[in-house]
């Protein structure tokens, strides 16, 4: 008997899929049950927990239910064997899950500003919303829209759809410096100094797992360029057909690794909590479990000062 190659294909990239959105989910619907569950009133570190964790899942979601595949001819294909979609309904869809996959970049540069603005200006915290919050839809809605209609051509489309990446990027490597600098000078708890330090790791991996995928991607220009140069273009384009099958396999588990990082950098925010509103009573900022009301005291003198 006979296999089809498109169809083996067709079934390992199907298969992918479906591993990818479950070892991806799994870890997010864990962070919302442990945030939710244990916590009666919710401090600023857990609702943007839940805010990125949320828009990540999301994310996964309408990526599975796309289901993103490539033929051996080089088309995309998107659906289920259960559920097709005419070709207006995937636009639409593709538009929504490259949306909330703009929104992921964004939401961690959010929160890196975030937790600085809570240690150097808390007062500042509503503008910064205020400011960034219609430049953030409004950009990802645009990002969205030229990636799902190809507006624009892949290397313009590109920077657009990593550009929030390297923002992110740099946004996280100035708020390090910044909170390690205001640490040095006033001082914290150990415990404060680890889970400040396990969140700035794992806002950086999950940024750098993103540009990692997009060098992947760029890989497939310089094969490009040789199947121009190549006197047998039909083998020549098999082979980038090929490489862009198992690159995007392989690109997909970014949101597995991503997820499993999520989950470990804020486990400490997770750790032995229970039902209680004692921090909402008390005004403060961050869960006691966090930072120790000694840090707290001292951060409020030296910012009045």
């Amino acid at each position: 008997m006979v296999v089809d190659p498109n169809t083996v294909w067709d079934i390992l990239q199907y298969a992918n899929n479906a591993v990818v959105f479950v070892m991806s989910l799994l870890p997010h619907m864990t962070i919302l049950f442990g945030v939710i569950y244990y916590n009666s009133s919710l401090n600023q570190y857990q609702h943007l927990i839940i805010t990125q964790s949320t828009i990540d899942a999301i994310a996964i979601t309408f990526c599975f239910l796309a289901n993103k595949r490539i033929s051996l001819n080089g088309a995309f294909v998107l659906g289920h064997v259960f559920l097709s979609f005419k070709r207006w309904e995937g636009r639409y869809l593709l538009f929504v899950e490259y949306m909330m996959e703009s929104l992921e970049a964004s939401i961690i540069a959010v929160f890196n500003i975030h937790r600085a603005l809570i240690f150097l200006r808390p007062s500042y915290i509503r503008r910064f919303y205020a400011l960034v919050t219609p430049c953030i839809i409004a950009f990802s809605l645009f990002d969205a829209y030229q990636k799902a209609f190809m507006l624009f051509g892949p290397d313009l489309s590109y920077c657009f759809t990593y550009l929030p990446f390297f923002i992110a990027l740099g946004v996280a490597i100035t708020c390090y410096f910044l909170l390690k600098t205001y640490f040095k000078t006033y001082g914290c708890s150990d415990k404060v100094r680890v889970l400040q330090s396990k969140l700035t790791t794992g806002l950086l991996l999950q940024i750098l797992v993103h540009i990692a995928v997009l060098l992947l991607s760029i890989m497939s220009y310089p094969l490009f360029v040789t199947v121009q140069a190549a006197s047998n273009k039909q083998t020549a384009l098999t082979v980038v057909t090929y490489y862009r099958i198992v690159s995007d396999m392989i690109a997909s588990w970014n949101t597995v690794f991503t997820a499993f990082v999520l989950r470990w950098s804020i486990a400490g925010f997770l750790k032995d909590r229970r039902r209680s509103s004692e921090a909402s009573t008390k005004g403060i900022l961050i869960s006691s479990s966090v930072i120790s009301s000694s840090d707290i005291d001292q951060r409020r003198v030296s910012y009045h000062t």
